[in-house]
């Protein structure tokens, strides 16, 4: 019989996925055989040692062994590349861990196996870690990568089946491996695995608890094999820990815990892979907090796993991107966020002494203390506190984008803070870089200027005041800079000229209004050309939805203070005094605004109405783009 399993093995007969298959081939090389007429009596056709009985037993005088090995060895080499193909691997690695016993090179093999299911796992793992669970489908897609995670794992702890003399290594694999299988059971909803993962636990579990015993004799001499397991699961574990066997009514089990100088008890069941902190085994935040607004705010669709700490938060189990999160609510019920920066290497990981404080920026409270920012500085950011550096740092809503676009630090110890913009080339530097004077001194700093000055009054027909921000420039602390975040168009204040710093040669006309062009319509901004042999202006107009409120004229705009808005710029004709646009789609919004503010009297330029205007603007695209037909349509009806 055991012939034939290597003659089908070599034909890639075997359904390697079936359950029946195993079986069969179980026990094909289970089988007893003949027995060696030695003192001690021995499996003839396993070990090679021959009968005078019956010679040709000897499977490896037919090298069978090498054989079987060659041929594990190529389909090991086919599917470490190809992970949709694990159904094979509880069938290979268990043959190859089986045929290691007798022969000393199939273990090598074996052990292959082993790092090729690990690596799928680790490579899993991460992609797991960086994934957002933004919708139900998705949520549902990361359980199922878990729960093939956990089977990864497992197909690994297999190769180690058998009794073969485990090494050093060998133990510190199995360890962490039953360690990793058993953090990976998390799986929240149902999956297509869960009846293969039941099933292989059940078979893992028997493969650990036959090893158990020479693991206890190895971890007797060294135990540091528990410190780098316990890591696996949780990474503030201290590098080194005095571990203790656990004996219940004088017999010693397979449990293991350690206290560390600060007083955390951690506890590791090796059987079941089984790690605790302070009596407590890694779990998910709590409903509580998943559900509180300002979690939803920042950490929106994300669930991380955390341990309970000495001083009752909860501490995520492993660093997101380089930072520990810690969870708790205060005496009044506040939810508290803290995030400190953890630098790691092969010896030891060092945190970060800044530890910063999530801000409560939810609509509600962001105006108990931040009343005086500008409103996108209030709902597009997510606002951190440092009391080590005196500082507050705004970055995007989503936690793990640590660019800082905004600093805010506390003036001369006094209740007054400064607001600092901080340049695109530099938002991703440390804190603690940008806080220096030499960086300082290159940030523009917020002002609050009055809503009722003359530029506000200019600039509120473009967009609402509370979108514009005004900073005092780094150059000239004398000199204004006025943005538009939304439009990304700013002007800085020189020589009593606001000069554009988009449109470069041009600045704020005096008169911002257009003569005998778009009577009503105010939604523009004129900019004329400091050179005046080449003076020809340029008029702004914002993109949007042309409407009609109390008999005047405007462009719609969106009140989200995040959205992102654009224009069109249109050239003045010097001899023509005629609007003339770049593109299709500028051309036929001009047209719209003159349908929109035309009427029936002939132009002072053309000598026709403006509706007639409207047409020829509009026909002269239809060859062009007919895709803006509707749009055209539109204007029509408005003409007519």
């Amino acid at each position: 019989m055991y012939n034939y399993v290597g003659i089908l093995l070599c034909a890639d007969f075997f359904v390697m996925t079936q359950g029946a298959v195993r079986k069969l081939v179980k026990q094909s090389l289970l089988q007893l055989g003949q027995l060696s007429d030695d003192a001690e009596p021995r499996l003839v056709w396993r070990s090679g040692r021959s009968s005078n009985r019956n010679k040709d037993l000897s499977f490896a005088q037919n090298d069978f062994w090498s054989t079987l090995r060659n041929e594990l060895k190529t389909l090991a080499d086919e599917l470490k590349n190809k992970p949709r193909d694990h159904g094979k691997m509880t069938f290979l690695g268990e043959m190859a861990a089986y045929a290691g016993q007798w022969d000393s090179k199939s273990h090598v093999v074996a052990m292959e196996f082993a790092s090729i299911a690990r690596n799928w796992a680790n490579d899993l793992k991460k992609s797991i870690d960086s994934t957002d669970a933004v919708s139900p489908e998705d949520q549902h897609m990361i359980a199922s990568q878990r729960a093939k995670c956990c089977l990864f794992y497992m197909y690994a702890i297999v190769c180690y089946a058998g009794s073969v003399k485990l090494s050093v290594h060998d133990a510190q694999e199995i360890c962490g491996l039953s360690i990793l299988a058993e953090s990976c059971r998390l799986f929240e909803d149902p999956t297509p695995y869960d009846v293969v993962v039941r099933s292989l636990t059940v078979f893992t579990k028997e493969i650990l608890a036959a090893r158990m015993r020479e693991l206890m004799i190895i971890l007797r001499k060294d135990t540091q094999i528990l410190d780098s397991a316990v890591k696996h699961v949780l990474q503030q574990a201290p590098k080194v820990l005095q571990w203790k066997r656990l004996s219940i009514d004088g017999k010693s089990t397979n449990c293991f815990d350690a206290e560390s100088a600060e007083g955390d008890l951690y506890s590791i069941n090796l059987l079941t892979g089984t790690v605790l902190f302070n009596g407590l085994q890694p779990t998910r935040l709590p409903n509580s907090i998943l559900n509180n607004l300002l979690y939803q705010r920042t950490f929106p669709n994300r669930v991380f796993e955390v341990v309970l700490t000495d001083d009752g938060k909860l501490q995520t189990i492993r660093t997101i991107q380089g930072f520990r999160y810690n969870f708790f609510f205060d005496r009044s019920e506040r939810l508290i966020i803290q995030e400190a920066k953890v630098w790691q290497n092969d010896e030891e990981s060092y945190e970060n002494n800044s530890e910063f404080e999530l801000l409560d920026g939810t609509l509600n409270q962001v105006q108990s203390w931040g009343i005086d920012l500008p409103i996108r500085l209030q709902c597009m950011y997510s606002h951190w506190y440092c009391r080590a550096l005196k500082c507050i740092t705004l970055r995007p809503h989503v936690f793990n984008q640590h660019a800082v676009h905004f600093l805010l630090l506390n003036a001369d110890q006094t209740s007054s803070w400064d607001c600092y913009q901080v340049p695109d080339h530099l938002k991703d530097e440390d804190v603690s870089h940008l806080l220096s004077e030499t960086r300082l001194s290159t940030f523009d700093r917020l002002v609050l200027v009055s809503n009722d000055s003359a530029v506000f009054e200019i600039m509120s027909h473009f967009d609402s005041p509370s979108f514009i921000h005004t900073f005092l420039s780094s150059h000239d602390t004398k000199n204004l800079i006025f943005e538009f975040p939304r439009f990304d168009l700013s002007f800085e204040l020189l020589d009593g000229k606001l000069h554009s710093r988009d449109y470069l040669g041009y600045f704020l006309a005096p008169c911002q209004q257009l003569d005998n062009h778009l009577l009503g319509f105010e939604n523009y901004m004129i900019l004329q050309q400091n050179d005046s042999r080449f003076a020809c202006d340029k008029i702004i107009v914002p993109v949007g939805t042309i409407t009609q409120c109390k008999g005047k004229i405007a462009i719609g705009k969106s009140p989200d203070a995040g959205c992102v808005l654009h224009v069109h710029a249109y050239d003045m004709h010097r001899r023509l005094n005629s609007l003339e646009a770049s593109s299709v789609e500028a051309r036929l919004q001009l047209a719209s605004l003159y349908a929109a503010t035309g009427s029936l009297l002939p132009e002072h330029g053309s000598k026709v109405s403006l509706c007639t205007c409207v047409c020829v603007r509009a026909c002269c695209c239809v060859c062009v783009m007919t895709v803006w037909m509707p749009f055209i349509s539109m204007i029509t009806l408005s003409c007519a």
